[in-house]
């Protein structure tokens, strides 16, 4: 097989699969990897795919810092949260931090001794080759000669930026965000003892991490479009707001002199249409590439490698290409399930939903509609109007449709209300779906209501940005370019008997997951009327029980 990409989900996929006897070529377009003035956060779930691979072990003996806890401060003065990694109950309840390189270092050290994996550094994949099954290979450029590779399976690990995808001709949901942030590495001062701390303000974050026994890093966030003007600045700004806001990293800072000393990271999300074809699949940042302020980028490089790994291997083991793969389909509700978390909280969080529909079911233009009646036009809708105004058992609810791609997605509701009113909320809220099938909407309601959601549309081409951002939603679902007006023109058409039939077919309150979080003895009589209430447990235990559904006694939680 060929993987394109030598970073951090491409190694790790080559040692999965290398380690199992599997003849892998790793293709990578850079000579030499890049130094960066920055640091990144292993989290548990990076550290538990690192173990699969067998190359934790090489990650902790190369420079890194174990830091369990995380202080989060605003800036200006006072504490937000601290959060302690050692509380969880999971194998590797921690984080080190570390640079960039040390991961992809660990990882090619792990490699060295399988002589069926070979890495070919300053080879540029110039596009993919084609058979009857789905693609057959790679053509790539290296040494000023274009060589085309046969493989079994190609997989894009060339980051956010794929040319993998791009010859697949999958579409992405590209999001920029309007702030970057600025990265450099200090030195250590006293006081990063097993902490990281983070300081937020507005329109500002500071971090501060330290990633080995003599080494801080920092990274401050700052709009992109002030970058130019900042660098006619220098930096003195940068090492006095430093200061201020962590005085005991203001020292270090000092060892900030110049834009040289710096890296300015923009900030994006690009989201993949699909993640596989027949004989090829993506992961990382090819895939999914997320903001570096959710700290996952590289774990999620770590857990795509293992997944994939796991589930292409029976398939390598056979002949012939690999087949691409369908999403497991998903058993509707035959009952009722009622279900809850123990926590002890003032106010219980309530969920209630069902399966509904794909994005490319004709029913999703009145189930729309149906839902915006029900609960998602805020103020006006049936479930705020009775929940939240006339009888004041909560201060906010709605609903939501989300449609699947692919797959059937969600509906659900969601609400807070005081322990002692959890029984007349959740039947006032089944009681409102159960009204919405039973009678037609009233005309003026549903006139009301239509109009409100076709005004809507306004919006959705108030701006170049917003028009250019719909284009390449309905690229990525797999829509066609006119779906805006296929919207419109199905809503306008839709009537109150097209509700009252849609919520007949497609949503049925008997058939609803109910899941609440709150106290277990509340819970447990306030729920009983409405179904056999069974209790999830909380951790680890809890993401078993979930995965294993209700034959373990405690099923996924439905309208998550």
């Amino acid at each position: 097989m060929v993987v394109v990409g030598a970073g951090t989900a491409g190694l790790a996929l080559a040692l999965g699969l290398g380690r199992e006897g599997l003849k892998v070529a790793v293709l990578e377009r850079r000579p030499a990897p890049r130094p960066a003035p920055r640091g990144e956060i292993i989290q548990p779930n990076g550290l538990a795919a690192l173990a699969r691979l067998g190359a934790l072990d090489e990650v902790r003996a190369r420079p890194h810092a174990e830091t369990p806890r995380y202080h989060f401060r605003r800036i200006g003065g006072g504490t937000l949260a601290t959060f302690d990694y050692a509380e969880l109950a999971c194998p590797h309840p921690t984080t080190l931090v570390l640079l960039p390189r040390t991961v992809q270092d660990a990882l090619a050290a792990s490699l060295k001794g399988l002589a069926n994996v070979t890495l070919h550094p300053g080879a540029t994949v110039a596009g993919l080759t084609w058979s009857g099954h789905g693609v057959s290979g790679v053509r790539a450029r290296a040494g000023g000669r274009t060589h085309t590779v046969a493989a079994r399976l190609v997989v894009g690990a060339d980051g956010a930026a794929s040319r993998v995808r791009r010859a697949l001709k999958v579409g992405t949901a590209a999001h920029p965000y309007d702030e970057g942030y600025l990265t450099g590495l200090v030195p250590r001062p006293p006081g990063f003892d097993a902490e990281g701390f983070y300081y937020l303000g507005r329109h500002e974050i500071l971090g501060l991490f330290p990633v080995s026994a003599d080494t801080l890093y920092f990274f401050y966030l700052l709009a992109t479009a002030e970058v130019p003007a900042l660098r006619r600045r220098g930096v003195g700004w940068l090492r006095e707001r430093i200061a201020a806001i962590h005085p005991a990293a203001g020292p270090a800072a000092a060892a900030v002199t110049g834009w040289g000393d710096l890296s300015f990271n923009a900030c994006h999300r690009v989201m993949a249409g699909r993640w596989y074809a027949p004989g090829a699949a993506l992961v990382g940042d090819a895939a999914h590439a997320v903001n570096p302020h959710t700290a996952q980028g590289r774990n999620l490089a770590l857990v795509d490698a293992v997944a994939l790994a796991d589930a292409v291997l029976p398939a390598l083991a056979g002949p012939g290409p690999v087949p691409a793969a369908e999403p497991p389909a998903v058993p509707a509700t035959e009952r009722r399930r009622v279900r809850f978390v123990h926590k002890e909280t003032d106010q219980v969080a309530i969920r209630i939903g069902q399966v509904s529909i794909r994005r490319d079911d004709p029913d999703v233009y009145a189930l729309d509609l149906a839902n915006d009646l029900l609960g998602g036009r805020g103020f006006m809708s049936r479930l705020f109007q009775r929940v939240r105004t006339r009888e004041g058992l909560a201060y906010g609810i709605g609903s939501a449709l989300s449609p699947g791609m692919g797959h059937p997605g969600v509906f659900r509701i969601a609400t807070r209300t005081r322990p002692d009113k959890v029984r007349q909320a959740v039947a006032a809220m089944l009681e409102e779906v159960a009204r919405m099938r039973d009678a037609p909407v009233p005309p003026d309601e549903f006139a009301a209501s239509r109009e409100a959601f076709l005004n809507s549309f306004v919006f959705a081409s108030a701006t170049p940005a917003r028009v250019v951002s719909r284009r390449m939603w309905y690229d990525y679902a797999g829509l066609p370019a006119d779906e805006l007006t296929r919207l419109h023109d199905r809503t306008l058409a839709t009537t109150p008997a097209d509700v009252r039939d849609v919520m007949r077919r497609r949503l049925d309150p008997d058939r609803m997951d109910i899941v609440a979080v709150g106290d277990r003895e509340v819970l447990a009589e306030a729920l009983a009327p409405f179904g056999d209430v069974e209790e999830v447990p909380w951790g680890p235990e809890a993401a078993t029980a979930v995965a294993a559904g209700p034959a373990a006694g405690a099923a996924g939680a439905g309208g998550g």
